[in-house]
């Protein structure tokens, strides 16, 4: 019998509250099998600037999601040397389950650029493409994208409007992340003094 298996890619710099919301929508919704977390290697679309290094972020992710049975964090793009584009990842998962259907997780902004990513038709024809928004201002222009390319599934859910930049802020100005992270990723960030420099 086929699976649903939803495949969750990111920096994950850091991995917070927000992401966990979209985890568990996406099971409530799509009653999928598995999913399958992947923090990005190098990634080409956003600068490394503020990035933690790989092995940081993947530890994170594993606290973040340790009570979560179906969930796998994956170590799929760190291995990879140089630019880690979603193609290829796709493509690598696409081999192992073969038989499987694999939903793709991006954010509203993704969504809006997606037509710029490499092979961006060549993924479409391996997954369907979940798209989850954090700005519901953003979501009349989701629904013309979606509609211009094919295999998307805009997933109409509370916004929850929180991105790891601006956690990185409030840490910088030693704001408090209550309600925004999990309290063991908290205490990792603050045991390394991740951003409060």
């Amino acid at each position: 019998m086929n699976k649903k298996i939803a495949i969750f890619g990111g920096s994950f710099n850091p991995v917070h509250n927000g992401h966990l919301y979209i985890a568990k929508q996406m099971f409530l919704h799509f009653c999928i099998d598995k999913m399958i977390i992947i923090p990005t290697g190098e990634p080409p679309h956003k600068p490394s600037e503020n990035l933690i290094s790989a092995v940081h972020r993947f530890n994170m992710l594993k606290l973040a999601f340790a009570d979560y049975k179906n969930i796998i964090i994956s170590d799929l793009e760190l291995k990879r040397t140089g630019l880690s584009y979603t193609y290829d990842t796709v493509f690598e998962l696409k081999q192992i389950y073969k038989n499987d259907n694999l939903y793709f997780l991006v954010g509203g902004d993704m969504l809006l650029s997606f037509n710029k990513w490499k092979n961006y038709d060549k993924i479409l024809q391996l997954v369907n493409l979940v798209c989850i928004s954090r700005d519901k201002n953003e979501y009349d222009n989701l629904i013309a994208k979606s509609k211009e390319l094919k295999n998307i599934i805009l997933l109409d859910v509370p916004v929850f409007p929180l991105s790891s930049s601006q956690i990185r802020e409030k840490i910088k100005n030693k704001e408090s992340t209550k309600d925004l992270l999990p309290q063991i990723i908290a205490e990792y960030i603050q045991k390394y003094n991740f951003w409060s420099e």
